[in-house]
């Protein structure tokens, strides 16, 4: 990966971490088969947020058609929370195997889409599961461990969330040892708060300066109560229509860093033009086909003249932002010009 080092008044092109130079990306996450994911939906395209459900196959009532989860996957994404929501520990390996690509092969059927990611019920997992989620074709999995806002995880078949949509003090269910209310407790103590809404702030804020990820996870039945879908609405409202953070699904974030890892860059200049060569190497799965190139063009600090910009290649798009233009491309190669 490209870093920015200055020499002189050269512009520099670099890999960005995200598309259009965003300081931190939002995402959030839906776990059930639960009819209420359609009206989450419908809030998260009224505030231009994007989310991941994970669908899973059990017998709940109040589930969704398979036209309302293709639905989903138009807009949004769709991810597999295993066949019958087993607690995966408890589980053999032939189990978890079966779970997890019974249900997967269920998914892409029903939207047409690769499914990329996978979410422990319960938020449980083992190495067992991390390994057979891996062997599955999973990209990524995703616990109920809150707390995490830097990206990419050690780990991306144990990735943590920034933060639940509810506290879930109320919900004593989903706490199946002492273990898991210690962690919780000590994310509110670490970040010096005992509110839900002030974490949530908090993990946003830390995300920013960090370059991560604010993800905010719940269930739609946690959002029926008056008072917890207002203080939902109220955190949404605060992160969202931001030009520096970029809105995305989960599945998103790991193709970002596929994507990145195949970008190559050279540059020359001649007189006063700066040439950029950028070769990104062809995707094999057709999921990346439109998962863009991150790019960003710096002009040095105490530089103070304008330049014109050149993108030679078909599909882009580009704006610019303090000292630096973000450029995305969709193709295999480009050339970037650059003059006074």
């Amino acid at each position: 990966m490209f870093f920015a080092m200055f020499t002189g008044s050269r512009l520099h092109l670099s890999v960005a971490k995200y598309p259009r130079n965003a300081k931190c990306a939002v995402t959030t996450s839906w776990d059930d088969n639960d009819i209420g994911n359609m009206e989450i939906a419908q809030t998260l395209d009224s505030l231009k947020l994007k989310g991941t459900f994970y669908i899973d196959f059990s017998d709940a009532k109040d589930q969704l058609s398979d036209s309302q989860i293709r639905t989903l996957s138009e807009k949004h994404e769709v991810g597999s929370h295993t066949w019958s929501h087993p607690h995966v520990r408890l589980c053999d390996s032939q189990t978890i195997r079966r779970e997890m690509l019974e249900s997967r092969k269920r998914l892409e059927m029903i939207t047409g889409h690769q499914v990329l990611g996978l979410a422990y019920p319960y938020g449980h997992h083992s190495r067992l599961a991390e390994k057979i989620a891996e062997e599955s074709g999973y990209l990524f999995a995703r616990t109920t461990e809150q707390g995490h806002v830097d990206f990419p995880p050690p780990d991306p078949y144990s990735w943590g969330i920034s933060y639940y949509a509810v506290k879930r003090s109320g919900r004593p269910k989903r706490f199946l040892s002492r273990q898991t209310f210690s962690k919780t407790a000590l994310v509110y103590l670490t970040n010096l708060t005992s509110k839900s809404g002030h974490l949530a702030l908090k993990l946003f804020e830390k995300a920013i300066v960090r370059q991560g990820v604010w993800h905010v996870h719940g269930h739609a039945d946690e959002l029926q109560q008056a008072a917890h879908r207002n203080e939902f609405l109220d955190i949404c409202q605060t992160v969202a229509g931001r030009e520096d953070v970029w809105y995305t699904t989960n599945g998103n974030l790991f193709l970002n860093e596929i994507v990145k890892e195949r970008v190559h860059l050279s540059e020359r200049q001649h007189d006063d033009l700066f040439h950029f060569n950028v070769t990104v190497v062809p995707p094999r799965e057709r999921y990346l086909e439109n998962a863009p190139a991150p790019l960003r063009l710096t002009r040095p600090a105490g530089w103070d003249a304008d330049f014109q910009i050149d993108v030679k290649c078909k599909h882009f798009e580009m704006g610019r932002s303090s000292r630096h233009v973000w450029i995305d491309i969709f193709d295999n190669e480009a050339q970037i010009e650059a003059a006074p």
